[in-house]
Formats: C-alpha cells, sequence, structure tokens
C-alpha cells in the first residue's frame, strides 16, 4: 500500500479489524442515518474499526459520522475504484444496501451483508456463503440487530475454512 495515492487512508486501520459500511442507497432506497449511527456503534463495541465507502450526496451525514466516532472510521469516497478495492482488501467484512461495492466485494470473497428491499437473488447467488442477506419491504424498517446478527454470521468460518484448519 506504501506507494499507493490512498496509502495515507490506511495507517492505523491496517490491523486487519476493520469493518467496511457502504453508505450509498445507489437507485434504491438507504438506511436511516440512525440505523447508520447504531451499525457504525455496534461495530465499534465489537472492537473493530468502520471504514464509510460514500459518495456525494452522503457527504453531510459522513461528516456527522466522523465528529460522532473521530478516528474510529475512515470516510472514503467511493469514486476511486482501486482506492475502494485497497480499502476493502484490509476489512474483516463489509455491509452494504447497493451493489456498487457489494460487488466488489464478492468477487474479492470477503464476507458481506447485503440489505436490500427486494429479492436479492438476482444479485447474488443463493450458494454464496460469504453473504448473508438481509432483506425488508422499508429498509428504514430493518432491525440493527438483525444487521448486526448477519455481520456475526458472515464472519463464522465457512465450512472449506474449517476443514482446512483439519487438514
Amino acid at each position: 500500500f506504501a506507494n499507493l495515492p490512498y496509502a495515507e487512508h490506511i495507517g492505523d486501520y491496517a490491523d486487519g479489524n476493520v469493518i467496511g459500511i457502504d453508505l450509498s442507497g445507489g437507485d434504491g432506497q438507504a438506511l436511516t442515518g440512525r440505523q447508520l449511527d447504531d451499525i457504525i456503534g455496534r461495530v465499534i463495541e465489537r472492537g473493530a474499526r468502520a471504514v464509510l465507502f460514500f459518495s456525494l450526496p452522503e457527504r453531510k451525514q459522513v461528516n456527522y459520522l466522523k465528529r460522532t466516532y473521530g478516528n474510529r472510521v475512515l470516510p472514503f469516497e467511493q469514486h476511486d475504484l482501486s482506492g475502494v478495492a485497497a480499502l476493502l482488501g484490509g476489512c474483516r467484512a463489509l455491509i452494504a444496501c447497493n451493489t456498487d461495492v457489494l460487488h466488489l466485494a464478492i468477487s474479492m470473497e470477503l464476507p458481506s451483508v447485503g440489505v436490500f428491499d427486494e429479492d436479492a437473488r438476482r444479485w447474488i447467488c443463493a450458494r454464496n456463503d460469504r453473504v448473508e442477506v438481509v432483506q425488508a419491504r422499508d429498509i428504514r424498517a430493518v432491525s440493527v440487530t438483525h444487521v448486526a446478527e448477519a455481520l456475526e454470521q458472515t464472519l463464522r468460518p465457512t465450512a472449506d475454512e474449517i476443514s482446512q484448519r483439519t487438514i
């Protein structure tokens, strides 16, 4: 990372206890500010830091979250795909409400939680055991506890990982 233009963003986040959170709702619904605040709080309570992937419309919300959580969050504007990929590479998991960053995380085999207001089979293979889906008609009604449980589930070792340990 040292020679890359976004290396200054990595700093203390190189310890591997980082969860990525994509704040963008894309074309669909996004989580509310309160939901995001609670999810980030849960991530920090578990001893992790959060990388907040965002685009221009979320800047005001990102400023609030940065003031609230200080150096425990790293905001990163997602227009730089190579920077997004580099930061995802240092994350243990991703939580996302749209498929932009989620598809990149899936291609990197990063454990992920997708929060959707429609059938996720359109974007995610049902056999992918690295992705947990939280689905609701209205994303704003999704329980933060449900998202936290999905995160814990996706961070559990897969059957292949367990069998590799016993070999």
